[in-house]
């Protein structure tokens, strides 16, 4: 399920890479606080799609409904950040047994541990506060 709006996480002080800058994919709707993936270069909302390489979280919301590539650039955010697990968009919901573990993008609103088609990887699950939310460190993301 992907996000409907913007919303705030908590993040962790541990933030070893300053935010970065990307450009937007041809008509893609970014919210605040999603997880966000680049596919061919541009930035989009993470999901399970092929090819996809998970980047990190928006800081910022862009609305690119009907815009070119390249249209605007969104600040993205890697670090450790409080992101929410569910099996609504299919996949294994994350435990504390993943501790350690890859987290797994099954939208730009939830991680899982595995079991979708794609498993694109996310970042560290560094922690487990209950069966809703975990903390992912997206700060090796993306590699960029």
């Amino acid at each position: 399920m992907a996000l409907a709006g913007d919303r705030i996480p908590p993040a962790r002080a541990k933030q070893p890479l300053p935010p970065r800058s990307y450009p937007v994919q041809a008509n893609a709707v970014i919210h605040a606080d999603a997880i966000v993936a680049l596919e061919n270069g541009k930035l989009r909302p993470a999901s399970d799609a092929a090819g996809l390489q998970v980047i990190g979280i928006a800081l910022e919301k862009y609305d690119n409904t009907g815009g070119p590539d390249d249209a605007a650039h969104v600040m993205v955010g890697r670090g450790q950040y409080r992101i929410r697990t569910s099996t609504a968009d299919g996949g294994t919901a994350i435990t504390a047994a993943d501790v350690g573990n890859q987290a797994v993008a099954a939208s730009d609103e939830f991680v899982v541990s595995g079991g979708l088609i794609n498993n694109n990887q996310a970042g560290e699950i560094t922690g487990f506060e209950d069966p809703e939310w975990v903390w992912v460190d997206f700060h090796r993301a993306g590699a960029q």
